[in-house]
């Protein structure tokens, strides 16, 4: 079953005051994190406050965002609130929503992410950009799998990226900064950087 949809926080915002263009709600997110054990990369639906205007613009923006889970430790310096979040480790990916529209009962959203500052930090190695190129998949990864949770039809999502790194040597299917066509349930690319990067060794709780 998938959590808030778009219709229920549409009705939410229907029975707001006509003058609130926002309604305080709790939806959920999608975060990659590290499986402890493995260092499968797994990804975890967290709930965020979000004040709702655009539901996927509240969630793409959330998935971003450090994800502060409480690390207990048997010695008490090591106990406290650590992030866990792969997207949030390191220069911040930016987020621009361009649009969402309605074409018959497919849900159509144009985002454009930016990973300027993370490539220009993880540098020019074949070990930099593989890294870059990383985080920008699993970003593509967590808007898809926002407007997935959020969407009872099918969907189509258009995401620009700007700032990529140069792909040439690097290992994996190459990530394009436009597609011809939006992404949808269907795309052989994200089924393949799906495959490439999570849930590899299968030891993921989902």
């Amino acid at each position: 079953m998938k959590p808030l949809t778009l219709l229920v926080i549409a009705a939410l915002l229907l029975a707001a005051a006509p003058a609130q263009a926002t309604v305080d709600a709790l939806i959920d997110v999608n975060v990659p994190y590290l499986q402890l054990q493995t260092d499968d990369v797994c990804f975890a639906r967290t709930p965020m406050w979000a004040q709702v205007g655009i539901p996927v613009a509240s969630a793409i923006e959330g998935s971003l965002k450090p994800w502060m889970v409480y690390r207990q430790s048997f010695t008490p310096s090591g106990s406290g609130h650590v992030n866990l979040n792969v997207l949030a480790d390191g220069p911040a990916i930016g987020f621009t929503f361009v649009s969402d529209s309605w074409s018959g009962s497919t849900y159509q959203v144009s985002v454009v992410l930016n990973v300027t500052a993370l490539s220009t930090a993880n540098g020019t190695t074949v070990a930099g950009r593989t890294k870059t190129i990383r985080a920008a998949k699993l970003a593509l990864l967590a808007v898809i799998r926002d407007v997935d949770d959020l969407t009872l039809g099918p969907w189509r999502v258009t995401v620009k990226f700007v700032g990529l790194p140069s792909q040439t040597s690097l290992p994996g299917t190459k990530l394009y900064a436009t597609t011809s066509s939006p992404y949808s349930a269907a795309s052989a690319l994200l089924s393949a950087y799906a495959k490439e990067l999570v849930n590899v060794s299968g030891s993921c709780p989902e």
